[in-house]
């Protein structure tokens, strides 16, 4: 065989294999090729089958989409509703709406104080703004003001309701006077108001509400039922920009008040040696019956005499103690009755200066110039008497110490020096009475020049206000009243008058000579004097507001006595001579008789007593009343602040001014406050604050002389409806109400779904 014959056969026997591999695979194509053609016969009724499971799937998917947001919405308003408190105060959760501010001015005064069947006024006044502050959203804001004396802001602008009813919980009746006047004003700051206010009563912020909540008093709400005046102007501004109303919170049945008014003690310069007579009044407001009550005499805080009395509505009852001091100093004693309706005003309270001996100063600018007046003020030679008198030459007095005599007589003294002067002016600024009887040796420019008010007692800035300790009647803002000479004196001249003028008896000076014409008081002889004169003393001083009166006149109506209340004592200055040493050069007699006349004995006396202080009536500090102490005149001195203890044993540091002075404001509850250097281990000097009487007699002004834009509610029926700009329901309360309306549709929902399901 030839050789390619191999080759040739192996090439044809693989193609036949290749076409058996071929065939072999072609079922297999086959099969794929017919499995993608296949051929659908549609029947007619699984058509419409087909239709109904789809709208059931579609149904059934809306109900559980509806299910699954009613049950989320469900658990998100409890869960909000749970978290308010914290959401509060995020200001995350507010009510729809601005909101509205609330300014609740408490009247806490001292008729707030008063209680009927356990509860007292403020307490009604609290339990309505409860009420008010329950009904409020969390978008509500409330401030809170007290209004007694000086108004003061206690919470300001706060949408806390748990602040607001601690503020109002905290609120306290004192022992002050309401003065709403004040409050508008502070009302005004509070807003941001100026005095041309004319804006819509709904302002961006939402509505302002004010609510005055109080028993009406008539001494303090006088000033807004006057048709003019700076009160009533204030809520005319305040009406244009809030709703303004009153709660009365005054109780309808009538209760009586029983209040200790007054309180005073004699003789006016105690001492040791002898019993005192404390005495005061007491009086029965608003009560139709009789009231048997106890009054207490207290001395250093423990009762020492009691009496019974019985009090009658409308009238003062006197209430008299007899006490001897064993020891000398300022001793703090009171009258105090036993009664539990208002229990601020049952006490008056006195710090009665209780010395061993009264010491006077006699300073004689001519020989036996004070001889007489030293008999009139030492008439015994007994070693226990109580005055003790020291008698100096006028060249002595720059050498002798003051502070130790309760008053200083400066008889028939040609002049002053500078030094002499200050010290003058020093020692009765401190307490002490300075008496100026004039003579033939006076020189009257000399006493206008260096006691005057161009001389170095000259008022400052810093001595023209309120001194500590003295009567609230004295002219506290007058800068006249720091000169120590309170009139210009003119030349002498000789004029007889055989007469004197007692003003009415009005000046206690005079007053122990009502109904006593034969003491010898109206036929007092003057030969010579020297006018004083209480008109215009100096471009800066004018007699209009001097503190200075006239205590008694000649018969040509030139002043006889001049008394004047400089600092914490007083000056008196006598137009004429007190002994008959002075000579009248155009008669050669004396100046006067009085030496010798029946009326000299108590005149002297009295102008010791009262020019000495003489404290015999309330000491004239009220509750609210600043204390203030102004500068000192002394060269180089150093103003330090004292230290304070208040009745209730607290003790703060008055603020010093920009004087060289100090100020102390503290003064809100009525007793004795002790007074002492920051350096100092006791706290040595006392004074008093009592309650003014001007509440204590309850009188209540009619809410219809009120002006129409201040609405007048009562507690009783006090209630949401009388609230024109009521709160909207607090959302919190919203979202549970939501909730449980979720729940029951979700119960309602799934049990319509489930049934039709079935």
């Amino acid at each position: 065989m030839p050789p390619a014959a191999p080759l040739l056969a192996f090439g044809f026997g693989s193609l036949a294999m290749l076409g058996w591999l071929a065939a072999a695979a072609a079922p297999i194509l086959i099969h794929l090729w017919m499995r993608q053609t296949r051929r659908e016969t549609v029947w007619a009724a699984l058509r419409f089958l087909q239709a109904a499971l789809e709208r059931q799937a579609r149904r059934l998917r809306l109900q559980h989409w509806i299910l699954l947001a009613i049950r989320t919405l469900l658990l998100l308003c409890v869960a909000l509703a749970a978290a308010k408190p914290f959401l509060d105060r995020g200001g995350v959760l507010a009510d729809f709406g601005a909101g509205t501010h609330h300014v609740l001015v408490f009247d806490t005064s001292l008729s707030m104080g008063l209680v009927s069947e356990q509860q007292s006024r403020l307490n009604r006044a609290q339990q309505v703004s409860e009420r008010l502050v329950g009904q409020a959203g969390g978008n509500d804001r409330f401030s809170i003001l007290a209004m007694s004396g000086d108004p003061r802001i206690v919470l300001t602008e706060s949408a806390d309701k748990a602040a607001v009813r601690r503020a109002i919980e905290g609120l306290i009746p004192t022992a002050g006077v309401a003065a709403p006047g004040k409050a508008m004003a502070l009302v005004s700051k509070l807003l941001n108001l100026g005095s041309d206010v004319d804006q819509p009563a709904q302002t961006a912020d939402g509505a302002v509400r004010v609510l005055f909540l109080t028993d009406l008093d008539e001494a303090a709400w006088q000033g807004a039922a006057d048709t003019a005046g700076p009160e009533r102007e204030a809520l005319q501004r305040l009406a244009k920009v809030a709703e303004l109303a009153v709660v009365d919170t005054a109780e309808p049945a009538l209760v009586g008040n029983a209040s200790l008014e007054t309180l005073r003690y004699e003789p006016t310069l105690p001492t040791i040696a002898g019993p005192i007579a404390i005495t005061g009044e007491a009086r029965l407001n608003r009560a139709s019956e009789p009231f048997a009550t106890v009054a207490e005499l207290v001395v250093k805080n423990e009762v020492v005499a009691t009496q019974a009395v019985t009090l009658r509505a409308g009238t003062t009852t006197p209430v008299s103690f007899s006490y001897r001091f064993i020891d000398a100093g300022d001793t703090a004693v009171a009258i105090r009755l036993r009664e539990e309706n208002l229990l601020a005003d049952n006490a008056r309270w006195a710090v009665v200066p209780v010395r061993e001996r009264v010491r006077v100063l006699c300073v004689e600018g001519a020989r036996d110039a004070a001889r007489y007046l030293q008999a009139a003020l030492e008439p015994t030679d007994k070693t226990d008497k109580p005055i003790v008198i020291e008698r100096i030459a006028d060249a002595d007095l720059s050498r002798t110490d003051l502070t130790a005599f309760a008053c200083v007589f400066c008889c028939n003294v040609a002049q002053f020096g500078e030094d002499e002067a200050r010290r003058l002016d020093r020692f009765v600024r401190q307490g002490g009475g300075l008496v100026l009887f004039l003579g033939d040796r006076v020189q009257p420019a000399a006493y206008n020049r260096v006691l005057g008010a161009e001389g170095p007692t000259a008022p400052t800035v810093a001595t023209a206000i309120k001194p500590i300790f003295r009567l609230a009647s004295t002219s506290a803002n007058d800068p006249a009243s720091s000169a120590l000479l309170p009139v210009t004196i003119e030349p002498a001249i000789s004029q007889p008058s055989y007469r004197v003028d007692p003003k009415g008896y009005a000046h206690p000076l005079a007053a122990p000579f009502r109904g006593r014409e034969r003491a010898g008081l109206l036929t007092t002889p003057v030969m010579r004097y020297f006018p004083l004169r209480l008109g215009k003393l100096s471009p800066t001083r004018d007699a209009s507001t001097s503190s200075a009166v006239i205590a008694m006149e000649l018969d040509r109506g030139d002043p006889l006595i001049v008394t004047s209340d400089h600092g914490r004592g007083r000056v008196a200055v006598v137009a004429t001579a007190a002994s008959f040493a002075s000579i009248d050069p155009a008669t050669g007699g004396p100046w006067t008789a009085w030496p010798a006349w029946p009326s000299f004995l108590p005149i002297i006396n009295g102008l010791l007593e009262y020019s000495s202080g003489g404290a015999s009536a309330d000491p004239g500090l009220l509750v609210g009343d600043p204390l203030i102490q102004p500068a000192s005149q002394e060269p180089n001195a150093t103003a330090m602040p004292p230290i304070i203890e208040t009745p209730t044993g607290e003790k703060a540091e008055a603020l010093l001014t920009s004087e060289g002075g100090w100020r102390f404001t503290g003064t809100d509850e009525p007793g004795v406050y002790r007074l002492g250097s920051a350096d100092a281990a006791a706290l040595s000097h006392r004074f008093a604050v009592n309650t003014s009487a001007v509440e204590s007699s309850l009188s209540r002004i009619d809410p219809r002389s009120l002006p129409a834009t201040l609405s007048v509610l009562t507690t009783d029926d006090w209630n949401g409806a009388h609230d024109s700009t009521a709160a909207q329901t607090p959302l919190h309360r919203l979202l549970l109400y939501a909730a449980l309306t979720l729940a029951i549709l979700e119960t309602v929902l799934a049990c319509q779904f489930g049934r039709r399901s079935a």
